[in-house]
């Protein structure tokens, strides 16, 4: 009897999920000034070239460049915790997450395009500011332009290929089919990068809780004993950056691969933990750290 086929893992990824990426841009805030440099150089007795003096270019109102930049990192930010990795700066997000993907995405949008917008309208007070308080620094604050032309926020989303629709021309059948074979591999493994991703991402808060709980019992045993040589204390991200990977760790699982839903399925007994029981049930501590150890074991020769 035959063997099937080995299904194509670019038809089946291209069906279940999508290449998302977040683009951003900000102003440039720093310029080197070779003239403080050479002063600074000269104020400590140095060679000239060992020091290197940079100045804002909105001296004074960084904070306004700031707060649209940092909207920005947030939304890649938030675009990373829900999904995995895939090639340079893209993301590999599950067709699943793609309304909770939005919801989070559009608020930060809105709040950063309306924030670019005011930075642009008070542009000119802003660079008459930068001008006053840069003082004798040998930068240029930026024009009206520059600052307007500098903030873009953008998503993007495309389709994972399925390679066995690769045509080439100029090219004979076997080397066409060769090229394929190519890029069916190159999609395996910028899956396999994703799937390690998703492993050691869930293996990260998880040995945390290990090691902060095991910490918090030494200190409390010594307590019980009279001896109080350190202290230690559960943060209340101690279990919520086990939660928060835990709501988002099935939807990384695209091929149903049997381990990722095993740890999907064991990462479910740690919803709706209060950090205040964990501090006060030491059965609790038990408990999850026997919990978090059985899933580090599953990953322990995998990442």
């Amino acid at each position: 009897m035959n063997a099937q086929p080995k299904p194509r893992l670019s038809a089946m990824l291209g069906q279940v999920a999508t290449i998302a990426k977040v683009s951003t841009s900000s102003l440039g805030l720093k310029r080197f000034d070779k003239q403080a440099s050479l002063e600074s150089d000269r104020a400590h007795n140095a060679q000239a070239g060992t020091g290197r003096t940079f100045a804002s270019r909105m001296a004074g109102c960084e904070h306004r460049c700031k707060e649209v930049s940092d909207l920005g990192k947030l939304a890649q930010n938030k675009l990373k915790e829900m999904t995995t990795a895939w090639g340079e700066n893209q993301r590999l997000l599950s067709n699943g997450m793609m309304n909770d993907w939005l919801q989070e995405y559009m608020p930060i949008k809105k709040q950063y395009d309306e924030k670019v917008a005011q930075l642009v309208a008070d542009a000119p007070q802003l660079i008459a500011t930068a001008h006053a308080n840069k003082g004798t620094y040998n930068v240029e604050p930026p024009t009206e332009e520059e600052i307007r032309d500098a903030y873009s926020l953008e998503y993007s989303m495309s389709q994972i290929p399925d390679t066995d629709t690769f045509s080439a021309r100029g090219v004979t059948k076997e080397v066409e089919a060769e090229m394929r074979r190519q890029f069916e591999r190159s999609i395996e493994a910028a899956y396999s990068t994703a799937v390690n991703d998703a492993l050691t991402r869930v293996a990260e808060p998880l040995q945390h809780l290990v090691d902060r709980i095991t910490t918090f019992d030494k200190v409390e045993d010594e307590k019980a004993r009279g001896v109080v040589s350190s202290s230690a204390r559960l943060y209340e991200t101690t279990i919520t950056h086990v939660q928060d990977i835990a709501k988002v760790f099935r939807s990384f699982n695209l091929d149903n691969n049997p381990l990722m839903t095993s740890i999907a399925d064991k990462l479910d007994a740690f919803e709706g933990i209060d950090i205040e029981d964990i501090k006060t049930s030491e059965s609790l501590r038990k408990d999850l750290t026997k919990r978090a150890d059985a899933i580090l074991e599953d990953l322990k020769d995998l990442i």
